[in-house]
């Protein structure tokens, strides 16, 4: 077998892997993979109907993001969601969003202040039609852009908000798909018009408490909701 073959053959493992890597995430997301619940790798590679190469890979994926843990003589496990861990990437997240939003109204172009609004009318269309999927997308996307390393012109300080902003994703998402009042659509809507019109104003001040407003806003949903739980 030659040299092209061969690298075929483990691109399409590569590939199978990232497809189930991203299919778990989702699962994980949405609670169909519960918080503590093991992952065994013959079981996921019936649900994909692929063989336990691709899902070992994975598995060792969602370990590097965090969204899975390995458990002594257990194996490994969904990730389980522990407070006081939430409460620092919070107040982790305040502290570098704080300092980056000052960039932010530094480096801004007109351009890319029309993108967040573009971002924030797809939120409202997502809270008319009653799709979460596309609003978590939605809210996900406005941050991004929000803190991107073209805007912030920082890569490293971009990719340190992007990792702590995916480590409380877990939670946020499971809970935002398991309440169904999505009345938190449009309070984000909000917190997000009352960023831009900061930007806009170049206002460091008021960005900053919006900021802060949507950390705290949001550390304290999900607080409730892992006690809950």
């Amino acid at each position: 077998m030659d040299s092209v073959i061969w690298t075929t053959k483990v691109n399409e493992i590569k590939n199978t892997s990232d497809v189930i890597f991203q299919g778990l995430v989702e699962m994980i997301y949405e609670g169909k993979l519960k918080p503590g619940q093991k992952l065994v790798q013959e079981e996921i590679a019936k649900t994909f109907s692929v063989s336990r190469v691709p899902v070992r890979d994975a598995f060792q994926k969602l370990v590097e993001v965090k969204l899975a843990e390995r458990v002594p003589r257990k194996g490994l496990a969904v990730a389980k969601l522990i407070e006081s861990k939430i409460l620092e990437l919070y107040q982790t997240r305040k502290i570098l969003e704080k300092a980056a939003i000052e960039l932010v109204l530094k480096n801004i172009s007109q351009r890319e202040i029309e993108e967040l609004e573009q971002i924030i009318s797809m939120q409202k269309k997502a809270y008319q039609i009653r799709d979460i999927k596309m609003a978590i997308l939605r809210d996900d996307e406005f941050h991004q852009k929000l803190f991107s390393a073209s805007i912030l012109k920082n890569e490293i300080l971009s990719d340190t908000i992007d990792s702590i902003r995916l480590r409380i994703k877990h939670a946020r998402d499971l809970y935002r798909h398991m309440d169904n009042d999505l009345e938190w659509i449009l309070d984000s809507v909000d917190h997000h018009s009352e960023v831009v019109k900061a930007i806009k104003t170049r206002n460091v001040q008021i960005a900053q408490s919006s900021i802060d407003l949507i950390t705290n806003d949001s550390r304290e949903e999900i607080i409730n909701f892992i006690k809950k739980i």
